[in-house]
């Protein structure tokens, strides 16, 4: 049976210390750092609940108090369930905590990451893939040239910036993956228990990718906030001229 995208409930990662954005984060969580003027979660939020996205499960972790303070204050509330694992809780072990909470599929989002996806076509991808877990990736051009080389030390291939898909932050995963997980997986710090269950489900061929190429705006440092500021804009001014228009 299809499910439909308000089914679909979306569990957004608030709990990173975001240290490269120093100083902006030294008071403040990563997900309420202005876009604009406007934390970026209230982008994700915006975008989200106005395709039908009933259910949230934001997991919090460093000053994660503000983050709730700020969605309940918001005018148009949403059905949002917290967690917080603690600031130091990997990303898996984060997730794992809504086991018992989360329905059969559900959609990982990060909190710094905006991309114009369709939960629709991801979810009809994901079922005819019969996969456990469905990357969303994206085809970005590297900066620099890519070289390989033999064993005794001479370069094999070079290849000039090289167009190569990116997983940009975004997953399908079925719950089931969550149960029986040993404790030391759970555990591993930052990604490092996500990534391994990721490639223990790629020798099962378990793990598919999703190929989005829309829009895709993620931010790590200050420059990359600028740019995201300037990206963020065009496309929501783009998409209310569209409205006005009725297109």
């Amino acid at each position: 049976m299809k499910t439909e995208m308000g089914d679909l409930p979306l569990v957004v990662l608030c709990g990173g210390r975001g240290t490269r954005l120093r100083p902006a984060t030294d008071d403040i969580p990563k997900a309420l750092v202005p876009v604009n003027g406007q934390p970026i979660i209230d982008y994700i939020v915006k975008f989200f609940a106005l395709r039908g996205v009933r259910d949230w499960y934001i997991c919090l972790g460093y000053r994660g108090e503000q983050v709730r303070a700020h969605l309940e204050s918001q005018r148009d509330a949403i059905n949002a369930h917290y967690s917080d694992s603690g600031e130091e809780a990997g990303i898996l072990e984060r997730i794992h905590a809504l086991r018992a909470e989360l329905p059969d599929r559900f959609v990982v989002a990060y909190c710094d990451t905006f991309i114009d996806i369709d939960l629709d076509r991801l979810n009809e991808y994901h079922i005819a893939q019969d996969a456990g877990a469905t990357l969303v990736t994206a085809p970005i051009q590297s900066p620099f040239g890519v070289v390989q080389r033999n064993e005794g030390g001479m370069a094999s291939s070079f290849v000039e910036k090289p167009i190569q898909d990116y997983f940009i932050g975004y997953f399908m995963m079925e719950r089931r993956l969550l149960e029986s997980l040993p404790e030391e997986l759970v555990t591993r710090p930052d990604g490092a228990g996500i990534v391994e269950l990721f490639q223990s489900l790629v020798d099962k061929r378990q793990l598919a990718a999703y190929s989005h190429t829309g829009l895709n705006i993620t931010f790590n440092t200050d420059s990359e906030r600028l740019r995201a500021e300037r990206e963020l804009d065009a496309f929501f001014t783009l998409r209310e001229n569209r409205d006005a228009r009725g297109e």
